[in-house]
């Protein structure tokens, strides 16, 4: 009888970026919509491929094509030469009208219905 190891599944965000610390959501085609990592963020992507490297590997690695994504498996790539299948699903989700907007004027909004426990959870409007 061969023991089979169970599978696990790591689901990572991506490193700290311009756009993952501001306090606005920011427009899905807008000039904020695929920023690079920060300086902070290229850390945790270096901490994580630090971290990731002393498991067994991958059976497979998935990854948004989203630029901050990319850099943030970029250094686990580069010491592994894993072999990274780009996902064009694991992008944001489209915010209809909360894009540009602050998340203190989202939560401010009379006409936003917000989840009470988490913004989250909350069902986005309508873009129109």
């Amino acid at each position: 009888m061969t023991h089979q190891h169970p599978r696990i599944l790591f689901l990572v965000r991506h490193g700290r970026s311009d756009a993952s610390s501001s306090a606005f959501v920011p427009y899905r085609n807008g000039p904020q919509w695929d920023p690079p990592l920060d300086a902070t963020g290229a850390e945790q992507a270096r901490l994580l491929a630090r971290r990731l490297l002393v498991m067994d590997p991958p059976a497979a690695v998935y990854c948004s094509p989203m630029r901050r994504a990319r850099e943030t498996v970029a250094p686990y790539v580069a010491a592994t030469g894993a072999e990274v299948r780009y996902e064009g699903d694991l992008v944001e989700a489209h915010v209809g009208a909360w894009e540009g907007r602050s998340f203190e004027e989202i939560i401010d909004r009379k006409s936003t219905r917000l989840n009470s426990s988490h913004v989250a959870l909350s069902r986005m409007p309508s873009s129109a």
